[in-house]
């Protein structure tokens, strides 16, 4: 077939030379043209196939590179979800993918902690609740036995069997409470009240304890009307556990002492007891988790959970709180603001 191309063109142009009609040609080849262009279409071909390969190998390298991250962090999330808590992404990058590894791995630390915690409390509360039905069944056992016909002995071992009892009853009120305040499934039943009455109350109540191992509770502020707007039965287990825990950490025959005062227009409570301070970096620890400390001569009154359920209440009122250590003294506290009827 021949070749259709213009291979040259020739242009004609009109002159005069030496007086006589004449003609200029211009002549071109176009052979040139076509060579360069074939050269240069045979290159743009070449050029585009490299740029389609590299192309290719770019989008292939920044796929493995988002989605590959992405896969990873799922897959450890699937592995956290079935249980395997010490799985972690393990991607070290400095994005919003970094950032997002980052935030798994801590999250499976935090879930990790509350396993351990889970596991303890699990253990820890059966340890609590294990020593009362103890002694409450080797005790009516004993006044079953022996000590049925004597009437004194009777009546203590009776008293110790109600007041073991006592002690299990709160404690499994103690654990139902705080399960249920982490759920949110337990709404406040505020009223006003006299802050000075219930912790009065509670002084009361404990102070029984206290006497037995010659342990005086002292409560020095003035009678006053010290009023609060509180669910009353919860700021009561709140004095009750931490006049347990003061009790707990208190030698024979020391003092422990209640404070109710004023402070920026509401009250402040506070329970001193003499004793070795808390370490700085466990005063934070022991209001979250149970804490296994060592007590005063073994005691173990209250629940085992008595911190962690006295934050739990005071967060609920949203109320602040914390614990001081000074001059030979451990001193927890919460304050009550002077508007907390919402």
């Amino acid at each position: 077939m021949a070749d259709s191309r213009i291979m040259a063109f020739e242009m004609g142009i009109p002159a005069t030379y030496a007086g006589e009609p004449a003609f200029v040609i211009l002549h071109r080849s176009l052979y040139e043209m076509y060579t360069v262009l074939r050269i240069n279409r045979g290159q743009l071909t070449v050029l585009s196939i490299i740029l389609a390969v590299l192309a290719a190998l770019l989008a292939a390298f920044l796929t493995w590179r988002f989605v590959r991250p992405i896969r990873v962090i799922k897959d450890t999330v699937d592995s956290l979800a079935k249980g395997d808590l010490t799985a972690a992404p393990n991607i070290t990058l400095r994005d919003e993918i970094g950032r997002l590894s980052d935030s798994v791995e801590e999250l499976g630390k935090a879930l990790q902690r509350v396993d351990v915690l889970r596991q303890e409390v699990i253990a820890n509360v059966s340890h609590e609740l294990r020593s009362p039905l103890a002694l409450i069944t080797g005790y009516a056992e004993m006044v079953r036995d022996i000590n049925w016909k004597d009437e004194d002995k009777r009546n203590a071992d009776l008293n110790l069997i109600i007041q073991e009892a006592r002690r299990m009853s709160e404690m499994v009120s103690d654990i139902m409470d705080y399960s249920q305040f982490q759920a949110g499934y337990i709404s406040l039943k505020k009223e006003w009240y006299s802050l000075w009455e219930i912790v009065e109350s509670e002084i009361l109540r404990c102070g029984k304890t206290a006497a037995v191992h010659r342990i005086r509770v002292s409560l020095e502020s003035p009678e006053s009307e010290s009023q609060v707007f509180v669910d009353a039965l919860k700021i009561s287990q709140v004095i009750r556990n931490l006049l347990y825990n003061a009790i707990n950490h208190t030698a024979d025959g020391d003092i422990i002492t209640v404070t109710v005062t004023e402070h920026g227009g509401g009250w402040k409570a506070a329970i001193a007891n003499p004793g070795d301070p808390i370490p700085e970096e466990d005063r934070n620890l022991i209001w979250e988790r149970y804490q296994r400390s060592q007590h005063q001569g073994g005691r173990r009154q209250g629940t085992g959970i008595g911190l962690s359920i006295v934050s739990t209440i005071l967060r609920a009122h949203g109320m602040d709180y914390g614990v001081e250590c000074r001059d030979g003294r451990t001193v927890f506290w919460f304050t009550v603001p002077e508007h907390t009827e919402l």
